[in-house]
């Protein structure tokens, strides 16, 4: 299986972010390993310390370095990117919001059709022309 090792400048809650490949190594994995996070070890040949990003098994993940046995050794921890690995899913989603819904208002049927919107700010700057919308599903918690 081939792995792609990148560096990347952009924040991690980034959809879309600028790659810069740097290497690809094709390793056969020799034991149960956790896709969502893995720990891969190579043996350090010129492993480039840069590498922060990886994509495997056309899932991209988040990449810690750490260098043992005075720099022969070099472990990866890895740790699933959602945003990335689940990106085209993400923008080409889409939702029909039916009714408004509060712990107050469950199991009620006469739910009023107004629409509360909440504005959250954050450091992220989405691209003219492109929104985000988050919808959140569950049951009330009891308290």
């Amino acid at each position: 299986m081939l792995v792609n090792f990148y560096h990347t400048d952009n924040p991690q809650n980034t959809l879309g972010k600028n790659l810069t490949q740097l290497a690809n190594k094709d390793i056969h994995l020799k034991a149960n390993t956790d896709l969502i996070n893995p720990s891969l070890l190579f043996k350090n040949d010129n492993f480039n310390k840069q590498v922060n990003y990886m994509k495997m098994l056309d899932r991209y993940y988040f990449v810690n370095l750490k260098f043992i046995r005075s720099d022969t050794l070099v472990i990866l921890n890895c740790t699933i990117d959602v945003l990335e690995t689940y990106k085209d899913l993400i923008l080409n989603s889409q939702a029909d919001i039916i009714e408004k819904s509060s712990v107050s208002n469950v199991k009620q049927n006469d739910i009023t059709q107004e629409t509360v919107t909440k504005i959250y700010k954050s450091d992220t700057i989405v691209p003219n022309g492109s929104s985000i919308i988050m919808q959140t599903t569950g049951e009330p918690l009891n308290n």
